[in-house]
């Protein structure tokens, strides 16, 4: 499913969160707004979930449209970058069992602290970095760089190591300044 699907072209101008959640998927699933509103709020996806163009906006329609994850075999790059800029679950599955089970209207819980789904009382387990965790938390790139600036990414990483991922310095009161070590932020 590529990014005009999740977002027609027409509606790129628009910046208002929640009417980009309106057109979400307006061409090729008239009925998913519909369904979000229900409580279908999970997208599962195949392989290749958002490629296409790099319109941040096909990010944002989710989230306004009420979409709380998307868990897809593979995720275009920019897209998967997106999600975590703006502060949208997105996991990688794999496993074909996970697509069997998951199917519509079928119940899937996802627990961000162990890094697991639910889906028909089986566990799958996925991978999230502190980093990605950070930003999700934190309300996305944006928020972040607004309480931090261009310290973001060395506050994020030396949070991590401080406390092994017992805080976030999304959430933290007091300065989590830099020692000046060099530290990789590849995420």
């Amino acid at each position: 499913i590529d990014t005009d699907a999740i977002l027609p072209g027409e509606y790129l101008c628009e910046n208002d969160v929640q009417a980009l959640g309106k057109v979400a998927f307006l061409h090729t699933n008239p009925d998913f707004r519909d369904k979000v509103a229900q409580g279908q709020s999970i997208v599962v996806a195949g392989h290749g979930f958002g490629c296409g163009s790099s319109r941040e906006q096909a990010v944002t329609c989710l989230k306004g449209a009420g979409v709380k994850a998307v868990i897809a075999k593979s995720f275009g790059y920019i897209f998967s970058r997106n999600v975590q800029m703006f502060a949208l679950v997105g996991i990688v599955i794999t496993d074909d069992t996970f697509y069997q089970l998951a199917q519509p209207n079928v119940p899937i819980r996802i627990e961000m602290r162990g890094r697991t789904i639910h889906v028909e009382g089986q566990v799958f387990r996925f991978q999230m970095s502190l980093f990605e965790e950070k930003l999700l938390n934190g309300g996305g790139i944006i928020p972040l760089y607004k309480k931090f600036g261009n310290r973001l990414f060395r506050v994020a990483v030396e949070d991590a190591e401080a406390d092994d991922g017992a805080a976030s310095c999304a959430t933290a009161s007091t300065d989590c300044g830099s020692a000046g070590k060099a530290v990789d932020v590849a995420w």
